[in-house]
């Protein structure tokens, strides 16, 4: 957030916004809070160029203003923008005077030069950004700050990071109810549907990740960090699934191996490197294995998201993207199945999506141990299947395809769409979430 230039009304501005938050007027104000008196002002943040969190930010923002805050919505006003400067942020917190500050996936630590007495809330559905790059967040993350993870395994990221665990909680991303829901008279446009960006083909995410990562290191570490990398992904693809933990603990023994092994500090950098390698190269060659694999069965598989046109194998099968959730509703109500591919968690805002069109997914499951959050928490009932043999043996019987669709689509879920859909509309919103968040945080005032 570098300031534009430091001129006298801008450090004026700046100070009155720290004798505000300082004030004994901001004190009365934070009481009055906690005692219910009045509803908080919140300022939720959020980028352009994220889609889905930008989406996912305005839900917020419209069920904190629907659950009486004073919420007002920030963003920028086109690609063109590169974020907000520090002029523009302080500016904000001048004329709104929130008294939480909300992101999705990021917090304090992005914004710490803001005064202390600021409450950040944070839903974290990624761990990025300089909360991947901090050892420690002792200090980092005031004691009215509260962090909502996706799933329980980012619960414990924090805590070993010295977040006290009274701070956090597990909240699986919610939906906006409104906008999922049964259509009536809706005639199946598609056999099998898979909802997702992707990223680009294997080899490409692969030779962008390690010019992303090294591109700027000297040759010998450049030279060792990847050929280390490169061992991880050969190494990596002979089996059909890998954890994240299991990837970290391949590409420590990688190291053991190598003539050049990396000091402590340099496993520390290895660690953060393969949350990036998973999420974006594992996963990447994870999923189309998958679909490669439906499409050569003769299933009817159309892909929905972005840059499906990058993938040799798969480009004939894409749809084109569904960004807003009114064209998600509509795929997800005219597909026979819905597919859920996910190799690090099964309770994914997909799924809670699905259950509330009223047409359920069918759901990839990790082993169990590896679930970082397990749908079966918070759900009965759902299907799911465990590899790619059983995937495509639902579909591959020896009957006509279409016949066969018929069939698999009234055997997933009989009689259980509309109660699946009822203990999402109970649980699983974001008004929910949005007045979850704020009595969790009133607890830390």
């Amino acid at each position: 957030m570098p300031m534009t230039e430091t001129k006298p009304e801008i450090i004026d501005m700046i100070e009155q916004v720290r004798r505000y938050y300082a004030s004994e007027e901001f004190c009365v104000r934070r009481r009055k809070i906690k005692e219910g008196e009045i509803a908080p002002r919140v300022l939720v943040e959020t980028a352009i160029h994220t889609t889905y969190l930008q989406y996912c930010a305005k839900d917020f923002h419209n069920a904190f203003k629907n659950d009486g805050c004073e919420s007002r919505y920030l963003i920028e006003e086109s690609e063109e923008q590169d974020g907000f400067s520090a002029e523009e942020l302080w500016q904000q917190l001048h004329d709104h005077k929130p008294d939480i500050y909300f992101m999705l996936s990021c917090g304090r630590p992005i914004r710490n030069i803001f005064p202390e007495n600021l409450s950040f809330v944070s839903h974290i559905q990624d761990i990025c950004g300089l909360f991947l790059a901090q050892n420690c967040l002792e200090g980092g993350i005031q004691p009215w700050d509260v962090l909502a993870c996706q799933s329980k395994n980012m619960c414990e990221y924090f805590t070993a990071k010295g977040v006290p665990e009274k701070q956090i909680i597990v909240m699986p991303t919610p939906v906006e109810s409104d906008a999922f829901y049964p259509l009536e008279k809706a005639d199946y446009l598609y056999d099998v549907s898979l909802v997702n960006h992707a990223l680009a083909s294997p080899e490409e995410t692969m030779a962008e990740f390690l010019e992303m990562q090294f591109g700027n290191y000297d040759e010998i570490p450049r030279r060792i960090f990847g050929g280390l990398f490169m061992k991880l992904w050969e190494a990596i693809r002979k089996k059909e699934y890998t954890s994240e933990p299991e990837a970290i603990k391949l590409a420590l023994e990688i190291n053991e191996t190598c003539q050049n092994q990396l000091s402590d500090a340099g496993k520390k950098v290895i660690v953060g490197m393969v949350h990036i390698f998973y999420i974006t190269v594992y996963y990447s060659w994870w999923r189309v294995q998958f679909l490669e694999a439906l499409d050569k069965a003769g299933v009817k598989l159309a892909l929905f998201g972005n840059n499906w046109d990058k993938f040799p194998t798969l480009k004939h099968l894409q749809k084109g993207s569904v960004l807003d959730a009114s064209q998600r509703n509509e795929v997800y109500n005219r597909s026979r199945v819905n597919l859920h591919l996910n190799p690090v968690f099964t309770m994914h805002p997909r799924v809670v999506e699905c259950i509330m069109a009223g047409n359920p997914p069918l759901i990839y499951q990790m082993p169990e141990e590896h679930d970082q959050e397990s749908t079966s928490k918070y759900f009965e009932d759902l299907v799911y299947f465990h590899s790619i043999d059983e995937l495509v043996g639902l579909f591959d019987s020896g009957k006509d395809n279409s016949e066969q669709m018929v069939i698999v689509e009234k055997t997933l879920y009989p009689n259980r769409r509309e109660r699946l859909r009822q203990v999402a509309l109970d649980n699983h919103t974001v008004k929910k979430a949005a007045a979850t968040l704020i009595k969790k945080w009133r607890g830390q005032l």
